[in-house]
């Protein structure tokens, strides 16, 4: 459990309630939807507690997104100038992209952009 992380995740959109949990390479959120995340909301509506997205940490966000939107994605959300800093990561300045590519990979990617990654194999705080 990284309650920092978490603490910081929820900043990013009102009301959402996030746990995070770093498993080694794999990283688990489980996310409450907040304000603005619509995609969250319907989705837990509709067939109730499940996986929402996949994250894939990038190169180049901007430009992989841009080319899954010229495919038929859909940009659900994109977060600049992201900071993770305050969490205990040496993650800043990256951007992140939510992509809905369901219709033509069956499921939403979430593009962490370069300039974020975990410290020295540790967890974070």
């Amino acid at each position: 459990m990284e309650p920092r992380t978490a603490a910081l995740i929820e900043t990013f959109m009102p009301e959402m309630r996030c746990i995070h949990v770093r498993l080694g390479d794999l990283v688990l959120q489980f996310i409450r939807p907040g304000k603005g995340m619509d995609s969250w909301s319907e989705q837990l509506e509709r067939e109730g507690p499940s996986v929402h997205n996949v994250a894939y940490s990038v190169e180049d966000s901007r430009s992989l997104g841009a080319a899954l939107v010229a495919r038929g994605g859909t940009l659900l959300n994109e977060f600049t100038d992201v900071d993770m800093s305050d969490a205990g990561l040496e993650a800043r300045g990256f951007t992140t992209l939510l992509v809905d590519a369901r219709e033509q990979i069956g499921l939403r990617l979430e593009l962490i952009g370069a300039g974020s990654k975990w410290p020295g194999g540790s967890s974070a705080p």
